[in-house]
């Protein structure tokens, strides 16, 4: 197993290197100009050349790449285009903890929420909760965040002044809004997975044959279907929490927090390319340990799967 994880780890690597790649390939095909966008209309063709040359961004793509991977290697993310002493890892550092914030309470909400409904709704199947719950997934699946964030900021930051109207200024306070409107949209997407995950559980052989014994009901939901049914369960909420940060820059911005997607945003509107790439970079790399925690906790909850690796590894020996 422990050889598993280390193949595993090891593939962060590339797939970052492939990100890097992406990105620079992207941000080439677009018409960006750096020098342009800091000094504006006004500034001369030969100023704004200048100021190109000395960032680097005039060299061919392939000689920036190995540039920029080669910084990275020695923990160097690079500077801002728009101001020479600003770090890219200092920004980063500054930005990290609000969208950490943010999706940790947010998959929280959507956890207590959608899980526990999705298990009730597939106990109680076609029950008036059952109905009513599907229904609202469905419609809170199809609302986008930028149009409920701007309803319930007006409903309930302008009209009734109960929560402020963006920022994070006020603590706590500042947190709710953010956090039910992200935990409430993922929490439609966790309820509808945990219920047909639980639903298929439940119409399984093992299940009836455990009702059969004398088990409690409890019992057989709790200690039976749900544990066969976390791997679903699980693989949701550890794809939709990167999911939740990188499509943290619509939210973000509409509520005004500092955070690795506003901070993604605005250095795409500034054509800031180190800015955009360390604010990617960060969120594909945390989103790469989410998929290796998964797979630890995929050996924890199946054993299955860790014998599976085990044979695995006799029949090579073997062979």
């Amino acid at each position: 197993m422990l050889r598993y994880l280390i193949r595993r780890t090891l593939l962060i690597i590339p797939t970052l290197l492939l990100v890097i790649l992406l990105v620079f390939v992207l941000v080439s095909l677009t018409p960006a100009n750096p020098g342009r966008v800091l000094f504006g209309l006004a500034a001369t063709e030969e100023d704004v050349e200048r100021y190109n040359e000395e960032i680097g961004y005039n060299r061919p793509l392939l000689v920036r790449y190995v540039r920029y991977v080669t910084d990275l290697v020695r923990g160097d993310m690079g500077t801002s285009y728009h101001n020479t002493s600003d770090r890219v890892l200092d920004r980063v550092k500054d930005s990290l903890p609000y969208t950490l914030t943010l999706t940790g309470f947010s998959i929280l909400v959507a956890v207590l929420i959608g899980v526990t409904l999705g298990i009730t709704c597939a106990v109680k199947q076609y029950s008036a909760l059952d109905i009513t719950g599907s229904t609202l997934a469905m419609i809170m699946s199809a609302i986008p965040v930028f149009w409920i964030s701007i309803v319930l900021l007006l409903v309930f930051a302008q009209n009734l002044g109960w929560l402020p109207a963006g920022g994070v200024r006020d603590g706590v306070k500042s947190w709710i809004l953010p956090v039910f409107i992200n935990g409430a949209i993922y929490a439609a997407s966790f309820l509808r997975y945990t219920r047909t995950a639980m639903l298929d559980q439940i119409a399984e052989d093992y299940v009836r044959t455990a009702r059969s014994k004398g088990c409690t009901e409890q019992h057989v939901i709790f200690g039976h279907a749900l544990r066969n049914a976390l791997i679903t369960i699980v693989t949701v909420i550890a794809t939709n929490m990167g999911y939740m940060m990188g499509g943290s820059v619509v939210l973000e911005n509409i509520m005004g927090i500092p955070g690795l997607g506003n901070l993604a945003l605005v250095s795409i509107l500034k054509k800031d390319i180190p800015l955009v790439l360390g604010s990617i970079l960060t969120i594909a790399f945390i989103f790469l340990l989410l998929m290796l925690l998964m797979d630890v906790v995929y050996a924890v909850i199946d054993p299955r799967i860790k014998a599976m690796y085990m044979r695995g590894k006799v029949k090579k020996a073997r062979a």
